[in-house]
């Protein structure tokens, strides 16, 4: 696929830039849906900060986007699902968006600081909840992003 794009007119931040914008309203159309899920089910407050809020739900959505690229780096589509798909089960289990910190053992703790969920996370409950934000885990989010944007821009290739 991206061989005919490449043979395409169509700039390369043009097919890039229209990917990002429609997974953006992919997933803001999802958020969305799931926090309107949860006020019926669970009475959630709304968000301490609102524009906070938004401003770490555009970081979260620049950091992912930066990993997707890099995965999409792995020469076969196979081994990006895999890869993906892996990383998105340990993600999901160990930082601490789906079981809390509290019941992890200390080894499971250690593997989530390497995660970028769980920077992210962190990031994105901060404003909800109105508790003060860790400019760590904001810097350690950009850098994540940053290796993975470099790295991808190195070892990306249209064929």
């Amino acid at each position: 696929m991206l061989r005919r794009l490449r043979a395409s007119a169509a700039p390369r931040w043009a097919v890039f830039g229209s990917q990002a914008i429609v997974a953006s309203a992919i997933a803001l159309a999802g958020g969305v849906l799931v926090i309107a899920a949860a006020a019926l089910a669970y009475q959630i407050h709304a968000p301490r900060a609102p524009a906070g809020v938004l401003a770490a739900w555009l970081l979260a959505g620049s950091v992912f986007a930066c990993l997707g690229i890099l995965l999409s780096c792995i020469p076969t589509s196979r081994g990006a699902l895999g890869a993906g798909l892996g990383l998105f089960f340990v993600m999901m289990m160990l930082s601490g968006a789906d079981p809390p910190f509290e019941v992890m053992t200390g080894v499971m703790r250690h593997v989530s600081d390497i995660l970028p969920l769980t920077y992210v996370t962190r990031i994105l409950q901060a404003p909800w909840l109105g508790t003060a934000l860790a400019w760590r885990d904001v810097a350690v989010a950009l850098a994540i992003a940053v290796a993975a944007a470099v790295t991808a821009r190195a070892a990306f290739r249209w064929e």
